[in-house]
């Protein structure tokens, strides 16, 4: 029997590689944000081209329109399914359709 985890209010997980690390860096997420430390200027964070196949929770999280989760759930795309080669494939991930891409494309490189 495996172990069962519940996330807030979106998913129940079944004990499996690819939930625990969906959990990992839901924990990630968190310890991140619930720290004095993690004070995110996006205005700061958009001068510089982001790359979407090498950058973790908190650089994503600087693009506009994309939160920690939609920055965890990114890279877990990305780690399961392969990198990025252009933009378009960042629709693979649930919560990016096209006003999130035109969005984040001035600030993004693979």
């Amino acid at each position: 029997m495996g172990i069962i985890l519940r996330i807030g209010k979106e998913k129940i997980f079944t004990d499996s590689s690819e939930n625990l690390k969906l959990v990992a860096v839901s924990e990630e997420i968190n310890s991140i944000y619930n720290s004095e430390s993690a004070t995110l200027d996006t205005a700061e964070a958009v001068q510089r081209s982001i790359n979407v196949n090498s950058a973790d929770v908190v650089a994503l999280s600087e693009l506009p329109g994309i939160g920690p989760a939609l920055a965890g759930r990114i890279i877990v795309d990305r780690e399961q399914n392969g990198k990025y080669n252009i933009p378009e494939d960042l629709r693979r991930v649930r919560g990016i359709g096209m006003k999130v891409l035109e969005k984040i494309l001035p600030y993004i490189a693979f």
